[in-house]
């Protein structure tokens, strides 16, 4: 997280956002793009080596952060303090921090049973590996170039005319849709659209 904070505070929120979106763009293209020429062999090289990129970037971003200091900002290799114990605590006795555990404890639940589903599906549906992985990098290509688009067009009117309450409530609602679709018409079309509605609203 402190990396994606220095991120932001050199480059903006906004640059921040459409550049990381634009990576993601990316990924699905060069999986897409190379996995008939390279295999799945092939693109896990090619994952690491740009594993290997980030952790010169990173190198390079915490020496920018280091001699940009913020002013009342601990020192960067300064403990973060504090314990588990003390974070259970805070989060046992504050029913805000309790509301967003059991959030996300639902989340990723359903997140779990819905994968074990896609597991089942895409295996019947697609029985190849390569076109499986094509099949994901297309997905992957959709939901974040749709959400690029909703971030720049749409995201801002719809949080001014809906809120942020009905914003939250947004997505459990569409999850409830999407499972109970999914579970009448368990088939490749409905999971894919599915996930990519899901996946858009978690962004």
């Amino acid at each position: 997280m402190r990396i994606v904070d220095d991120f932001q505070r050199k480059f903006g929120q906004a640059r921040f956002n459409v550049a990381w979106r634009c990576g993601a763009i990316a990924g699905p293209l060069i999986a897409a793009g190379t996995v008939s020429e390279v295999g799945l062999t092939g693109l896990l090289l090619i994952s690491a080596a740009l594993l290997a990129l980030t952790i010169v970037c990173i190198v390079m971003l915490g020496r920018w952060a280091r001699a940009h200091p913020r002013a009342g900002d601990p020192p960067p290799d300064a403990p973060i303090g504090g314990s588990i114990f003390a974070g259970v605590r805070a989060a046992l006795s504050s029913p805000f921090l309790l509301a967003i555990c059991g959030y996300l404890l639902c989340y990723s639940a359903l997140s779990t049973a819905l994968y074990f589903a896609q597991v089942e599906i895409v295996r019947d549906a697609v029985p190849d590996a390569a076109e499986r992985t094509r099949l994901f990098a297309g997905v992957d290509l959709v939901v974040n170039a749709l959400t690029l688009l909703v971030q720049l067009f749409a995201f801002a009117r719809l949080s001014t005319a809906l809120g942020p309450a009905w914003m939250l409530a947004m997505m459990p609602v569409l999850s409830l849709a999407g499972f109970l679709w999914l579970g009448a018409a368990p088939v490749l079309g409905v999971l894919i659209a599915f996930g990519v509605v899901r996946r858009i609203g978690e962004f």
